[in-house]
């Protein structure tokens, strides 16, 4: 069994613990981490970087080939 609990969270920062049991509820391995969320974190979240990463363009968004041509040319966008 997999137990985990989130010790702390302050600011960007999160300290969780951890451990795995066999059935008998006996420790077979403990853990414990800190986890930092860089400074840069909130930039990772603009449409340019989704872009350049490759993710789908959101629903309202014209899906362009690589050359630059519309795949439905035939509807209108803003």
């Amino acid at each position: 069994m997999i137990k985990t609990k989130l010790e702390e969270a302050k600011g960007r920062k999160a300290i969780v613990s951890g451990r795995i049991e066999d059935l008998k509820g006996t420790t077979l391995v403990e853990a414990s981490a800190t986890f930092v969320q860089p400074r840069y974190a909130k930039l990772l979240h603009s449409d340019r970087l989704r872009k350049a990463m490759g993710e789908p363009p959101a629903k309202d968004e014209p899906l362009l080939l690589a050359d630059g041509q519309e795949l439905n040319p035939k509807q209108k966008h803003p």
